[in-house]
């Protein structure tokens, strides 16, 4: 039976909050597939996804879109909070991470001595916590995942030691590196990242001598007049890492992220993107790369990658994190190096508008990250 079909959807993650609906509707060539985006409270933007197809057409078209959002965190509930689905391959957790907004490499050796200073690791943003017996790991999305049978055995160990505990870590494979700490005996709720600071380095002490430093280490903090006299941001950048992250003494954990500024602040030496994967060059071990210039625009290509020798070839589709120094003007990325494959991502978060270009102090904001 043909019938008219209307979804609203939610979705709410840090600052944003967006509106999503979706009305499968007669027209007077056919069945037409509309939709209605934009923020919450705020005039949507009318789009269209099909005209003038026959009923089974326009309802597959239909469904194919309802599915394409919820698989990226919508809801059709007001609350918009992510949840499980097969596609992301998890459950809603407790943990929401904090991000950071970007600051120059100038502006941020020029921040007060109240800020205390940690590398920004290349791996993946994991969440931690360990309650009433489970340990629970989270993506940066806040939906669970896994982690390698060893880390999960040096994660329980600690908990075993120190209680109930929630950490933000970088997971880099055979271990996590913490970085922050939000729950654990020795802090309140809504404590200050000197306290926080405290137990990460009381965290690094336990870690060691209870022996699980191989699976689990922990990145103390550092006072940036110490950092600085050390040259250690210098050291960062000869050894490869990826930048480093900056935390006011005073200030809580905050999940989401601020629009602009905050007390938690980032530098990084490299640009990075998230690209979807198109079929690659004949014969060549690469990919070719292309960012969406809007949320409803078009595809554009941005270039190839080459696959190192160490990596599976990604499936043309797929969401690959890409490092590169800036980008050309039309969007090719010069010298791109492939990081891997974001499955705790979607295709909202391979926007041409994070793109660095020649010349630019900072990529625009909106582009995905990690801390």
């Amino acid at each position: 039976m043909s019938e008219h079909k209307s979804v609203y959807l939610f979705f709410r993650e840090g600052s944003s909050d967006k509106v999503y609906n979706v009305h499968l509707v007669e027209g007077p060539t056919g069945w037409d597939v509309r939709f209605q985006n934009g923020r919450r409270g705020k005039a949507l933007r009318d789009g269209v996804k099909l005209e003038g197809a026959d009923y089974a057409t326009a309802l597959r078209e239909f469904d194919k879109t309802v599915n394409a959002k919820i698989k990226g965190g919508y809801t059709e509930q007001e609350g918009g909070v992510a949840f499980s689905s097969a596609e992301l391959a998890g459950q809603v957790t407790g943990f929401r991470p904090q991000l950071l907004n970007e600051i120059s490499e100038a502006e941020a050796l020029a921040l007060g001595p109240d800020w205390l200073v940690q590398e920004k690791h290349d791996g993946e943003r994991r969440g931690a916590l360990f309650e009433d017996g489970a340990a629970v790991y989270a993506n940066r999305r806040g939906l669970a995942v896994g982690v390698q049978a060893p880390i999960d055995a040096a994660f329980r160990r600690l908990a075993d030691v120190v209680g109930p505990l929630t950490l933000d870590a970088e997971d880099m494979g055979d271990h996590l590196v913490i970085f922050d700490v939000t729950r654990h005996f020795m802090i309140g709720p809504d404590a200050p990242f000197r306290e926080r600071a405290a137990v990460l380095a009381h965290l690094d002490k336990t870690i060691q001598n209870v022996g699980l430093f191989e699976h689990l280490r922990v990145d103390v903090p550092t006072p940036l007049p110490e950092f600085i006299a050390l040259g250690a941001h210098g050291s960062f950048r000869r050894a490869g890492a990826e930048g480093f992250v900056l935390r006011h003494a005073d200030s809580v954990y905050t999940p989401g992220r601020p629009s602009s500024g905050g007390e938690a602040l980032k530098v990084k030496f490299w640009a990075e993107a998230t690209c979807r994967v198109t079929p690659g060059r004949d014969g060549k071990a690469s990919i070719g790369l292309e960012l969406q210039d809007g949320v409803e625009g078009p595809w554009v290509p941005v270039g190839n990658v080459t696959v190192p020798p160490n990596q599976p070839m990604p499936a043309p589709g797929a969401l690959v994190e890409v490092r590169y120094l800036y980008a050309e003007p039309g969007g090719a990325l010069f010298q791109p190096v492939l990081r891997g494959v974001r499955t705790d991502l979607t295709e909202e978060a391979a926007q041409l508008v994070q793109l660095k270009y020649r010349g630019q102090g900072e990529p625009a904001a909106g582009g995905p990250d990690g801390p």
